[in-house]
């Protein structure tokens, strides 16, 4: 749903126990950012819930997210409002 440059940067907010990931740094031949990550971290998994916990502190306002991440937003939940 995010841009994986907003991802990595929660990411690294919220994991002062890693080096700060760089976009770079991703595997583009894996699509999604959390096995990204783990390759990069070199670990099997991580708790992919603190970056969102992150993101709840921080406070943030739709200008601070890409317009591309607003619009997946926006539609997911006109197709959730479809289901009531």
């Amino acid at each position: 749903m995010f841009d994986k440059e907003e991802y990595i940067e929660w990411f690294n907010f919220a994991f002062d126990e890693f080096e700060d990931i760089k976009f770079e740094q991703l595997d583009t031949n894996t699509n999604q950012i959390i096995k990204q990550i783990n390759k990069v971290i070199g670990k099997p998994r991580y708790n992919h819930y603190r970056p969102a916990h992150k993101l709840t502190q921080l406070g943030l306002s739709t200008e601070e997210f890409s317009a591309d991440t607003l619009c997946r937003f926006e539609k997911m939940f006109k197709e959730i409002n479809t289901l009531f």
